[in-house]
């Protein structure tokens, strides 16, 4: 009797367990929960912003899941600021402080500010997301020991580099084996061609989430600018705030609002792919209202609609703050970056267009703006989303168009300015950016010498040597210097690599 007891007790502990992972799988996908559980986390980082620290410091979106708690409808407090910190840079024994997401624009925003808030979350079963724990803290650290590196009459005794880390979270150990890295980020950083704005104190993070009690304080030194100055702190308050309740086992957990009952899912934010139907942050603050009254059974119809109203905003909200603006890299380079949304520059006089469009027919494809033109136009249509089968090659295919186009349109007029765009200015558009920067720019950022054929006067451009990964490190880091915000996937940085350390190019 005991064993068959024991052997009915076992099936409905099991049979507990399947349903509770049922219902948390079924909540986590589950809109109406998502929605909800993002309403009463930005209740909290509004208190935050507004009540513990009475609006003073802006609140930034760590991308991509920091920008549901972003909300717009604060404008006092809310920046549309930049700001991307991976998590995995700041995974345990894979810490790293990334250059291609060296977030430098952020350091004029801090000084400019006094500090901001950087909001994230995370679904993970921890109190905050490791992008916010450690890889925020490495981005601090290395950056005060570069400027301190950069200008050595700072008083290294005030100059504070030491790495701090929210205690409860990273351990004794984990801190210890990333502070023996520092060094060697900086010595990378320092060396690399981005440049490194000034600071007048050191950074620091602050760490708060839902079971912080009460706000960290921040100790004040006198001012010494005029006897009418208010006092600041000894360092640029960097305050890393984690929106959503840690939920000890795993969750869902319910709650009530003001529109009904849900199943609060912490990190609701992240992953939006996986069940905001299309939806996006945009979408939600415009119809936040709509939204949330609606039932569970009418959501899924409700966002549809707004997805498909909101096809045209929602594309533009892609462009991040700044990209939308041509640029010339480097300049006297004659190579322009942009996004298909930017108008075009005023007085260009000649140019050629390299255009890349997301489509579900991949093609190749040279325009001409009229039948006596040359070819002026290249469009490249590339499937969106991860690559897939069907697509265009980007270092087989793709490429060689790019670099083909930009050879002939420069052997027909050495002055033609190159415009290259895509729709958010992030990646595609870079790679190809880099080729044509090894094409026709010296390492010292001067147009490589051409010649004029005796034959017909046609534009010759010289033989070329194989660039090394420095080369094209060194060019990408013009491009990231000047737009932040310029994200290349792995995959187009390894195409271009492939592409251009061949011999396929010359």
């Amino acid at each position: 009797m005991d064993s068959l007891f024991t052997f009915q007790e076992e099936l409905k502990s099991e049979a507990k367990n399947l349903y509770q992972e049922i219902r948390k799988n079924s909540a986590q996908h589950d809109s109406y929960n998502r929605l909800h559980s993002i309403q009463h986390d930005i209740a909290f980082v509004r208190k935050v912003a507004e009540e513990w620290y009475d609006g003073e410091f802006k609140v930034v979106a760590n991308q991509r899941c920091g920008s549901w708690y972003t909300d717009p409808e604060a404008p006092s407090t809310s920046s549309s600021t930049y700001a991307y910190f991976k998590s995995t840079d700041g995974h345990t024994n894979a810490w790293d402080f990334s250059v291609r997401r060296s977030n430098l624009s952020l350091i004029e925003f801090a000084v400019q500010q006094g500090g901001f808030i950087i909001v994230d979350s995370t679904r993970r079963g921890k109190r905050m997301p490791d992008a916010l724990s450690k890889t925020i803290p490495i981005w601090c650290t290395v950056i005060n020991r570069a400027v301190l590196r950069l200008n050595p009459e700072l008083e290294k005794n005030e100059w504070n580099t030491q790495l701090y880390t929210p205690p409860n979270i990273v351990s004794a150990q984990e801190k210890s084996q990333i502070e023996e890295r520092i060094e060697g980020w900086v010595d990378h950083l320092v060396n690399s061609s981005l440049t490194i704005p000034a600071l007048p104190r050191p950074l620091r993070p602050i760490f708060i989430h839902p079971g912080t009690s009460y706000p960290p304080t921040l100790p004040l030194i006198s001012a010494t600018r005029s006897p009418v100055s208010p006092p600041l702190p000894p360092f640029i308050p960097i305050i890393c705030l984690s929106a959503s309740t840690f939920i000890p086992h795993g969750g869902p957990e319910p709650k009530r609002d003001a529109y009904g009952t849900f199943e609060y899912v912490q990190g609701s934010g992240d992953d939006d792919e996986l069940w905001g139907k299309g939806l996006k942050p945009g979408h939600f603050f415009s119809n936040r209202e709509e939204i949330l009254s609606a039932s569970r059974e009418d959501l899924p119809e409700l966002i549809a609609r707004l997805v498909e109203r909101g096809q045209s905003q929602a594309g533009s909200a892609l462009v991040t703050q700044g990209l939308d603006v041509w640029k010339e890299i480097p300049r006297g380079s004659k190579i322009w970056l942009g996004t298909t949304s930017s108008d075009l520059p005023m007085d260009l006089g000649s140019y050629a267009l390299i255009t890349f469009e997301q489509s579900d027919k991949p093609s190749i494809e040279t325009v001409s703006s009229d039948e006596t033109s040359t070819s002026k136009q290249l469009v490249l249509r590339l499937q969106e989303g991860k690559k897939k089968k069907t697509d265009l090659d980007y270092a087989t295919q793709v490429l060689p168009a790019v670099v083909d186009f930009a050879r002939r349109v420069r052997s027909q007029d050495s002055d033609v300015q190159i415009l290259v765009r895509d729709p958010t200015g992030k990646s595609l558009s870079v790679g190809a950016a880099v080729c044509l920067s090894w094409l026709f720019v010296q390492s010292d950022r001067s147009l490589r010498p051409i010649t004029n054929s005796k034959e017909d006067g046609a534009v010759q451009l010289p033989p070329l040597p194989t660039p090394t990964k420095e080369d094209l490190r060194k060019r990408l880091e013009w491009i990231l210097d000047e737009r932040q915000g310029v994200n290349p996937s792995r995959h187009v940085l390894k195409a271009v690599n492939e592409y251009l350390i061949s011999a396929k190019y010359k």
